[in-house]
């Protein structure tokens, strides 16, 4: 009854404290979203709106339901990822830490894993983290890799092609391990250098902040990205996920998720937004041989939406899809050509995966 008022609000899902689902800026316009989410364990459930802008916000929540868990599947410890990617596997005990170091790997990747993993051993400097890899149907080399390296293996069986958007997972590591901070990374990211910075950021600046780096391609604004890289239009998105969505075309922080870091909150954040946009699923179904990386424009989207981007460095996500490096032969440092500056985090995205093949070993 309020159509032509400029106004809107926030709809949130709580459960034992923890955001677990939401519909942001939710106009009088937009058609209802539906939010569903597992309660499994859960002993106090809170629904809150919250708004900027009071005049006619008239906040309705239409029919909660509570289901009661029948089927065996409800009663295990199953968790689906927010893209709908994945039933995982829940640890028996939710691992817990200040601070968690997360990846993403499946048969054919044991040699990017394992070079990972030492890297963040030898120079992160993060020896109390928590290591988590989700595994795509784990074989027993993946296994003695993780195993050998401390990590946890979070078992992943694929709900659609185990293919680059199988990493969407990590959107959703919030509700597989409890820790205060998450740094995710590719399992084709070197780590060189001490992650000390990254995580004194987070520690510093607000719990919603997301923290990455641009994409190297550098294109101005998510509407430009969505046709040069995810061979998509406006108008098909908006399809999938109603007109509103594309108020955000303009948003001017266009980023690569091979590293991503944040708070508990800002992750779980994520996770809740991505899940309140279910019609992208159909979106990145319909290239996933194309064009596998389009779950890359949902987390895009979704940090356009909460407008909680930290654009970081580009040394802390070095790719070289469309970059080069300097090695300093004599120190064995790998710097940025420009500026000299030592590299973080080398990732070798795209094109990157054929250069410098001594350095994956």
């Amino acid at each position: 009854d309020v159509r032509q008022r400029q106004t809107s609000a926030d709809f949130r899902v709580y459960a034992d404290g923890h955001l677990r689902a939401e519909a942001v800026q939710v106009t009088p316009a937009d058609a209802p979203q539906e939010l569903e989410i597992s309660l499994r364990g859960t002993r106090e459930l809170r629904l809150e709106v919250s708004t900027s802008q009071w005049d006619y916000c008239h906040a309705v929540w239409i029919e909660p339901t509570l289901i009661p868990a029948t089927s065996a599947r409800d009663t295990d410890r199953v968790f689906v990822d927010c893209l709908g990617r994945a039933e995982i596997e829940l640890p028996p005990a939710a691992p817990t830490a200040d601070l968690c170091l997360a990846t993403v790997a499946s048969p054919g990747m044991e040699s990017w894993l394992d070079s990972l993993l030492v890297s963040w051993r030898e120079n992160a400097q993060c020896p109390h983290a928590v290591v988590a890899v989700f595994c795509f149907h784990a074989n027993p080399e993946l296994r003695r890799i993780i195993d050998h390296h401390g990590a946890v293996c979070v078992d992943c069986k694929g709900l659609a092609p185990v293919n680059m958007a199988a990493k969407s997972v990590l959107y959703s590591v919030a509700h597989v391990v409890r820790a205060k901070a998450f740094i995710c990374f590719d399992a084709d990211v070197l780590v060189l250098r001490p992650l000390e910075d990254l995580r004194a950021s987070i520690r510093a600046l607000r719990k919603e902040a997301v923290f990455v780096a641009r994409d190297s391609a550098n294109l101005p604004n998510l509407q430009v990205a969505l046709e040069r890289i995810y061979g998509s239009s406006a108008d098909e998105v908006a399809r999938h996920r109603g007109q509103n969505a594309w108020n955000f075309a303009q948003y001017p922080h266009v980023v690569n998720d091979g590293v991503i870091a944040g708070s508990e909150r800002a992750m779980q954040s994520v996770d809740a937004t991505i899940r309140s946009m279910p019609g992208m699923q159909t979106w990145i179904a319909a290239a996933e041989d194309s064009y596998p990386w389009r779950n890359q424009f949902v987390f895009n989207l979704a940090l356009a939406k909460r407008d909680c981007c930290v654009v970081i460095d580009d040394r802390m996500n070095w790719q070289l899809n469309h970059r080069e490096i300097q090695i300093d032969r004599s120190t064995g440092c790998v710097r940025s050509p420009g500026s000299g500056e030592p590299i973080t985090c080398m990732h070798f995205n795209g094109r990157g995966r054929q250069k410098h093949r001594q350095l994956q070993q």
